[in-house]
């Protein structure tokens, strides 16, 4: 096995039957996957040339699950995978390199099959698999003796049908380990007969050691080792083999005096060594096998520069804070486990994601990359990677850029560089993002990566979503589908200011904040600062007493799927998503509640001008989305609903009342009553202590019976909707009604599933009607949906309590009108010159809004006049008005002033 990464010997079984076997370690990194097929080739030739009855490969190959059919069909194909025969392909014992529970390494969780063992011939049947040192060390979680798993493979082996001696190299092996005499023998040219006579006595030392009575195999060696060396015997008996043993043996006495089997094989001249017979690897490097890489490149067998020139050894990072593990080098923010940001995948999600992808595949369904977003966001998999290439002649420079901004916490949380380069030359870089569906995120990732590190400023960058690679999904792959989400960058967008993404479609023509063309709000909206605190700005006394008026609709779509006598299946789904649309919009409502909506980004996608405020949740079926029009978004604060089918958020409307709003999809059938009563309540309980008015709308599942107690929970006083706007009108009662809508084949039955609640003394319910009632285009039977939705219109109050009503809106408020100019905050002027600016800039803006001051005007500029006071005139000031949230403005803005050194400016609300 010279310059191959890999030693192998052949071994002699006591039934007589040779087998070769190679323990092996391949090149690491998936772009190496051409050269592992290469190097797995050679080795198994050189096997197959020595024409053994069997040949075993085990070690470490390094490959992914797409290498597989490649590998079994190499040297004439017919390798059988221990693991896939023996355990029928037991997901349980196939992963050897696991680090979602293996913490030998800090790595990012994921499964690999990188150790496997292959067998060939009609002598062998592999019988058991199993994996070792797959169980922590003392039980402690994490702690592993190496980060690969070992694997064991047991076969049955049948006898051969030829003799024990039956070619040179089998010959070969038994002279050297039945047969050989000293070499004071062979240097004192004794003849024959002595030669003869040693080595029987060898023999039968040899024997004796291991059985009491001779067997017809022993005998046999016996009368090999007997032969007439002239050989007249040879050719009495026809074996042409014991011949060549004999003669091999001879050579082997010549030989002796420079072969040397010494226990440190690192003694060993392997110059002298006969390939087959005896080998080892000397070190680490030389298991990569960059010698007999570069020898196939220079001979035309592979194309491209595999390695760095010379064979150079693996890139390392002596940092302190960098590490290398699986191929590659790691560093990490240390700070970034404390980041309210941070995640892990779990290894379950990635393991039910795979088995999803799995049954897609299987269904024959042409796929998409909305499909991977889909498997990845229900999954809850959302980290992901910007995908970066250094050169190698680049590396020493480029990577400490990189590595010091990732500890320095100027990028994502952890970054990762290839320590050897692709076939092109250049080494792949890795910065990670915790979740791929927070674009403000990984813009800011990206502009650092250009402004921070200062790189790829005129390069187009690609993000690629860890759930792809969890599913071994590359460029060319058999869908043909894009394999990176995101796109930023390029010499039509040097500063970085749009993600592209590779699923949302492009609605620039028609919004003005496309989702595919994404822009942050501050660079989507096109308004000079002092216009958008103007608008803050611009709330007359008068029109904070008026009432406003709030419409929501909430339907249960079913996934957006076809009806069973839609007249053209086909169409029909690919037009529903456009027809609920368009029936919802027609009610021009302020809020949307969804229920078994299809994906996580259905909401999102197909209503411009409207933001899934509260993120969302799945259900029984399909997920819960509630999205929000976009002026009403901005103030929108997401309610935390864990394990409870339903997102929620509360909205602070124009008239400054707040108002907590609640989409869910409760338990189904009649025997959950219990569980359902349960959900309600809780979501109750939650959303209550949050706002002046609550509203619970969606697919309640609930039966008549359940009415009365419902409208108790949680203090009772709940108002339906449907009661009280319509009087109980059984026009418009019922939402699932099968004696007309045969979007299933059900039984005739009437029942009102989808409801509207309502609580607080700011909320009056003026109308509710139904949608989605009538069929698609009058076809008898043909609806959208096999519920009906529901519009609920509500007149809301005004709020009794001032503009700056608790610490959270002091904040934005602070923000909004209170930034000075990034020169100011730079220069770290001192606090009269700040105040002083902070003050003209806020005259500036009220004289947008109004002419003369209204009271909260004047006092929001009290507010922030009082940064003239030391803290206990705040205090009196906080006391005598009795206004708290104005004391934590003023102790907000005070502490900023402390900071302005440090403070980012230009802000402008959220």
């Amino acid at each position: 096995m010279n310059e191959l990464p890999a030693v192998a010997g052949i071994i002699t079984l006591k039934n007589g039957t040779r087998i070769a076997i190679a323990s092996l370690h391949l090149p690491h990194t998936k772009e190496a996957a051409p050269f592992r097929e290469v190097l797995c080739g050679a080795i198994m030739e050189q096997l197959t040339s020595q024409k053994c009855d069997d040949i075993i490969l085990t070690g470490d190959f390094n490959m992914s699950d797409f290498e597989d059919k490649t590998t079994e069909k190499l040297c004439g194909g017919n390798w059988v995978d221990a693991w896939k025969e023996a355990t029928s392909a037991n997901p349980k014992k196939k992963f050897t390199w696991n680090t979602a529970e293996n913490k030998y390494f800090d790595n990012p969780p994921r499964k690999i099959r990188f150790d496997r063992c292959y067998g060939r011939g009609e002598k062998l049947r592999v019988t058991q698999f199993d994996l070792i040192g797959n169980q922590p060390v003392y039980g402690n979680g994490g702690d592993y003796l190496s980060d690969h798993y070992g694997i064991v493979a047991k076969y049955e082996v049948e006898s051969s049908d030829s003799p024990l001696v039956n070619d040179a190299t089998s010959s070969d092996d038994v002279a050297s380990a039945l047969c050989n005499t000293t070499s004071n023998s062979a240097a004192s040219g004794s003849n024959a007969a002595a030669l003869r006579a040693a080595r029987l006595q060898r023999f039968e030392n040899a024997a004796s050691s291991s059985t009491n009575k001779l067997t017809a195999r022993d005998t046999k060696q016996k009368e090999v080792i007997e032969i007439d060396l002239d050989g007249d015997c040879a050719t009495s008996t026809s074996l042409e083999s014991d011949r060549a043993l004999a003669e091999r043996l001879q050579r082997e006495e010549e030989m002796s005096a420079h072969r040397t089997f010494a226990e440190n094989a690192s003694q060993v001249d392997h110059s002298s060594v006969r390939p087959g017979v005896f080998d080892t690897m000397r070190n680490k490097q030389s298991h990569s096998g960059w010698g007999v890489l570069q020898q196939l490149v220079d001979q035309g067998s592979v194309s491209g520069q595999p390695f760095a020139q010379g064979g150079t050894p693996p890139f390392k990072d002596s940092h302190e804070q960098a590490w290398s593990s699986g191929g590659w080098v790691w560093v990490k923010n240390p700070q970034y486990e404390k980041d309210p940001k941070a995640r892990v995948d779990k290894e379950g999600n990635v393991a039910k994601m795979s088995s999803e992808w799995k049954r897609l595949v299987e269904s024959n369904v042409k796929i998409t990359h909305r499909h991977l977003i889909d498997l990845a966001t229900k999954h809850n998999l959302l980290n992901g990677k910007w995908l970066l290439y250094v050169k190698a002649e680049d590396i020493e420079m480029d990577w400490p850029k990189i590595r010091n901004a990732i500890i320095e916490g100027k990028l994502g949380s952890t970054a990762k560089i290839s320590d050897t380069p692709d076939e092109r030359g250049s080494h792949v870089v890795c910065i990670y993002c915790p979740n791929f569906l927070d674009k403000d995120d990984l813009l800011r990732v990206r502009r650092s990566i250009s402004n921070d590190v200062g790189m790829y400023k005129t390069s187009v960058l690609r993000f690629k979503l860890d759930a792809v690679t969890y599913l071994d999904l590359y460029a060319k792959n058999q869908w043909k589908l894009k394999t990176t989400s995101y796109e930023c960058g390029g010499k039509k967008d040097e500063e970085c200011s749009t993600l592209i993404s590779s699923w949302e479609k492009c609605t620039c023509a028609t919004s003005d904040c496309c989702m595919r063309c994404y822009k942050p709000k501050e660079d989507c909206d096109k308004k000079d600062v002092y216009s958008q605190i103007a608008a803050i700005m611009k709330v007359d006394d008068d029109e904070d007493n008026e009432p406003v008026s709030l419409t929501i609709v909430s339907w249960n779509i079913n996934e957006a799927k076809c009806s069973n006598v839609a007249p053209d299946p086909t169409l029909r789904t690919r037009e529903a998503p456009r027809l609920i649309r368009e029936e919802i919009l027609r009610s021009q409502p302020d809020v949307i509640a969804l229920q078994e909506s299809p994906n996580p980004l259905f909401g999102t996608e197909k209503f411009a001008g409207y933001v899934s405020v509260a993120g969302t949740a799945q259900s029984h079926s399909g997920h819960v989305d509630l999205l929000v029009r976009r002026e009403l978004a901005s103030g929108a604060k997401q309610i935390s609903l864990q394990h409870i089918p339903a997102v929620a958020a509360t909205l602070t409307l124009q008239n400054r009342t707040r108002i907590a709003i609640a989409s869910l999809h409760l338990a189904p059938s009649k025997e959950l009553a219990a569980e359902r009563i349960h959900e309600c309540e809780s979501i109750m309980k939650k959303l209550t202590s949050r706002a002046q008015g609550v509203i619970l709308a969606g697919d309640f599942n609930m039966r008549q019976s359940e009415d009365k107690t419902t409208e108790k929970l949680c203090g009772g006083n709940w108002v339906d909707a449907w009661k009280e706007a319509t009087n109980s009108n059984p026009k418009k009662k019922f939402t699932w009604n099968t004696a007309e809508n045969k979007y299933f084949d059900n039984p005739p039955r009437k029942i009102r599933f989808d409801r509207c609640y309502g609580g607080g003394e700011k909320l009056r319910v003026t109308q509710f009607d139904l949608i989605g009632n009538q069929p698609v285009d009058d076809m008898k039977g043909d609806y959208l949906s096999d519920h009906y939705g529901i519009v609920a219109k509500y007149e809301v109050e005004s709020s009794d309590s001032p503009l700056v009503n608790d610490a959270t809106s002091s904040d934005d408020v602070a923000s909004a009108l209170c930034n000075t100019t990034s020169n100011s905050a730079a220069s770290g002027s001192n606090a009269a010159a700040l105040r002083a600016a902070r003050l003209h800039k806020y005259e500036n803006a009220a004289s947008f809004g109004a002419t003369e001051p209204t009271k909260r005007h004047t006092k929001q500029k009290e507010v922030i006049e009082l940064l003239d006071s030391d803290d206990e005139d705040i205090n009196n000031f906080a006391t005598s008005t009795s206004l708290e949230s104005d004391r934590a403005l003023a102790e907000r803005l005070q502490r900023e002033e402390k900071n302005c050194a440090t403070w980012s400016v230009g802000v402008i609300a959220r």
